[in-house]
């Protein structure tokens, strides 16, 4: 894995690396940050309003540092400098709070109406936002610096769109399907995100497209060294790792200033909308790299390999019509659907849309279609989306688990157990499930509440999220006859 991850590295940089070039000879281009931007409304003002939750770009008491707007007045175009220490932290307010823009330079108050408006003509204004911060480090790994950007960073961006327009061969490897709007958990469509692609800007797409272009090429080579059973395992795990960079490598990636680091998309199950966000220099060994991306993976399989465990039967099949005989198993362990907490196949398209370029050929049957199929999923979508899913009720929800945990119930000993995991903050929904679990000769005989999240991942920081599922300990019902 680690020979082939580096070969479509190599293949990467030597094709594109100029597109991450420092100024700085001696430093490293780790991250940019940037900010969507508008234009005031405010009477004879008009100037470009940079979109920024806050102005704090490292937050570390005496080594802080912030973006420092400096403004001449209506109509006069804004500047910008880095101040530190305790002046950052003093100058940490941004310009949107709660949706609404106030602009530096008149102090007039845009409402999200007009956010909404002037986004959603720039496709959700990630291609053109403003770079504002170029974060790097040196040679010799002496820590971060950070510089406002200049005019030589942002032809290096436009070039990458000049590039990207120039290969048409790499606009093929580009989702181009539609972003549905799921208010209140995709709310990137409701300014202006209308396909998949609008969630990367330009550069991040001549970055993706490229490296999937390799690891297409590299595919007949794995083959030839290593025949076809290590091929389908090694492909599958360098895809993986393709969805690890595309989760790190998205204009929806905030900046954290208190690591100084990018946050990956799905910090939440969840595309919100993303004012100001990070873009990683992938080829630099740092965040959302080649590197970073494969560490966890090869401790995960070395794991595996000193844990001495046997490789299991995987089979993809719907929760309704299992595979399996009649009291065949001992144990029926499910974590399903919590109702309309996160709907899963749609999410699901941010990797499938990129996965299926890589994946066709090794899994024809899960790759056929041009999306994740998305009409036997359990979930309660009426709610999210009533246009797509306006079966998919609680009655839907009721009826659909009813069946899957009869499935369960069928293949599951006398003798055996069963556990469904749920959580949700929401009464109706428990009704629903329990209704399903009684309605399918399932007797509840304990259950356990769990803490199943990592309370560093980025809701359970800044929000009181739900942290435990309850595990439900079942057992078959058994009558006399």
């Amino acid at each position: 894995i680690e020979k082939y991850w580096f070969q479509i590295k190599d293949r990467v940089s030597n094709e594109i690396d100029w597109m991450y070039e420092n100024k700085k000879k001696k430093e490293t281009t780790i991250s940019y940050i940037w900010a969507r931007t508008i234009n005031c409304e405010g009477p004879n003002c008009g100037v470009e309003i940079p979109l920024l939750r806050s102005n704090l770009i490292v937050k570390k008491a005496e080594r802080s540092v912030a973006l420092k707007i400096i403004s001449n007045g209506p109509s006069k175009k804004l500047k910008y400098e880095l101040i530190k220490g305790k002046e950052a932290l003093r100058n940490s307010k941004g310009t949107i709070i709660r949706s609404k823009v106030t602009c530096p330079a008149c102090g007039f108050t845009h409402n999200p109406e007009t956010m909404k408006r002037q986004l959603t003509i720039k496709n959700g204004g990630a291609y053109d936002s403003k770079l504002l911060v170029v974060v790097s480090i040196s040679k010799d790994n002496k820590g971060r610096s950070y510089r406002l950007a200049v005019d030589e960073d942002y032809t290096l961006y436009k070039k990458s769109q000049e590039y990207l327009n120039n290969h048409p061969k790499l606009l093929k490897n580009i989702p181009k399907n539609t972003l549905h709007i799921m208010s209140g958990v995709f709310n990137a469509p409701i300014y202006g995100h209308s396909k998949w692609s609008d969630l990367f800007n330009f550069r991040q797409q001549v970055f993706l497209s490229t490296t999937i272009k390799h690891l297409i090429q590299i595919k007949p080579e794995i083959k030839k060294d290593l025949g076809n059973s290590k091929y389908e395992a090694i492909i599958t795990v360098l895809s993986l790792l393709f969805d690890k960079l595309l989760d790190m490598n998205s204009a929806l990636c905030v900046w954290q200033a208190h690591a100084e680091i990018p946050a990956h998309v799905f910090g939440r199950w969840a595309l919100p909308m993303i004012w100001d966000y990070a873009e990683t220099n992938p080829l630099s060994g740092s965040s959302g790299s080649f590197e970073s991306t494969l560490k966890r993976t090869i401790d995960g399989i070395e794991y595996l390999i000193k844990g001495n465990y046997k490789a299991g039967i995987v089979e993809r099949q719907t929760a309704t019509e299992s595979l399996l005989a009649d009291d065949s198993i001992d144990v029926y362990f499910t974590d399903p659907p919590y109702y309309n907490a996160i709907p899963y196949a749609d999410i699901s398209d941010f990797f499938y849309n990129w996965q299926k370029f890589i994946l066709n050929d090794v899994f024809p049957n899960s790759f056929k279609m041009d999306e994740s199929p998305k009409k036997e999923e359990i979930c309660e979508m009426a709610g999210w989306d009533d246009v797509r899913y306006p079966e998919k009720d609680k009655l839907f929800f009721e009826k659909e688990m009813t069946k899957a945990f009869s499935e369960g119930r069928r293949i599951l000993k006398p003798s055996g157990i069963g556990v469904i995991v749920f959580a949700h903050k929401e009464t109706s929904s428990w009704e629903a499930l329990l209704q399903a679990i009684i309605d399918s000769n399932l007797v509840i005989t304990a259950s356990w509440p769990l803490d199943t999240e990592m309370q560093s991942r980025l809701r359970a920081k800044n929000y009181a999220a739900l942290a435990s599922s309850v595990h439900l300990v079942c057992r078959p019902r058994e009558n006399e006859d």
